[in-house]
């Protein structure tokens, strides 16, 4: 995120251009967030966080919090990603208990 917050200030609009058509034009960023359009407009993130959602209820990821970024690591390393489908099997005051 550092890198990316100080190279944003640095590029031309056509680079910025060119790098969204390499990416295909991607409405969310690897997290989830979505990724302002060139006029600012943002979408508007809709889901229901998982300590709220049905247990057994099928699920798929949209955003993943990744604040503090140790947080975002084990996220990561538990195979978790936007678009992943899971089920909330248990939820516990220091745990989130998933099945996919």
């Amino acid at each position: 995120h550092a890198t990316a917050d100080r190279q944003e200030h640095t590029v031309s609009d056509e680079e910025v251009d060119a790098l969204e058509a390499r990416l295909g034009y991607p409405q969310h960023d690897p997290h989830g967030d979505p990724i302002p359009s060139s006029s600012g407009a943002l979408a508007e993130l809709e889901g229901t966080a998982l300590t709220e959602w049905p247990l057994g209820r099928p699920a798929r990821i949209v955003h993943l919090e990744d604040e503090p970024a140790e947080t975002l690591r084990q996220i990561v390393a538990a195979g978790l990603a936007p678009g992943k489908q899971i089920q909330v099997q248990r939820i516990g005051r220091q745990e989130l208990v998933l099945w996919d």
